[in-house]
């Protein structure tokens, strides 16, 4: 008798492993974890979708800053144009630099317009081309 108590208490203390609460609250930690690295990674792209969107922005200012640049200066205008998702504007004043009476630069803006998740977004080019 005291033989099968001793191993009957052996048995028992030998049953080590998890109780269904203990897996349920291991689960449910993870769970935790899971969700904050899948918020984590939806920030990350978006931001990388802005940063994208900024980059082929200021693409397309240069390039029109390019454009402008070649222009002969009586022949810069005010204008814009759409490429895809993004809208283009400039403006070029004529501005007299020397104080002499002559208009011979314009101050020229283009700004880039475009729309995305978080509402409207932009951005602005500036720079002077001086008539030769």
């Amino acid at each position: 008798m005291l033989a099968n108590q001793a191993l009957n208490s052996k048995i028992e203390g030998d049953c080590r492993g998890f109780t269904l609460i203990e897996v349920v609250i291991a689960l449910a930690i993870f769970s935790i974890g899971i969700l904050g690295i899948y918020a984590l990674q939806i920030s990350s792209i978006n931001g990388n979708t802005s940063a994208r969107n900024r980059t082929q922005a200021i693409g397309w200012a240069a390039n029109r800053m390019e454009i402008l640049l070649e222009t002969p200066f009586a022949a810069i205008a005010d204008g814009q144009e759409t490429q895809g998702i993004y809208n283009i504007q400039w403006t070029a004043p004529q501005v007299d630099i020397n104080n002499d009476g002559v208009n011979d630069a314009r101050n020229i803006q283009i700004n880039v317009t475009w729309n995305e998740l978080g509402g409207s977004k932009s951005t602005r080019l500036d720079f002077t081309k001086i008539e030769n």
